[in-house]
């Protein structure tokens, strides 16, 4: 893995980000390496955003 200079912004690229973020999620051998509280915040809209298509479409 990269220097975190060298990582993806989540504020510049957020694909980019998304992807270190799920190869660093895939090597986790008891280290923390992840940038927890954003992706803590993405997984919690995609939640959201799923709830919110469902009732969406059962209205």
């Amino acid at each position: 893995m990269s220097d975190v200079r060298d990582r993806p912004r989540y504020e510049r690229d957020f694909y980019a980000w998304t992807q270190d973020q799920a190869a660093r999620l895939r090597a986790l051998t008891g280290s923390n390496a992840i940038d927890s509280e954003h992706l803590a915040e993405e997984v919690e809209d995609l939640g959201r955003n799923a709830l919110n298509q469902v009732h969406t479409h059962r209205a």
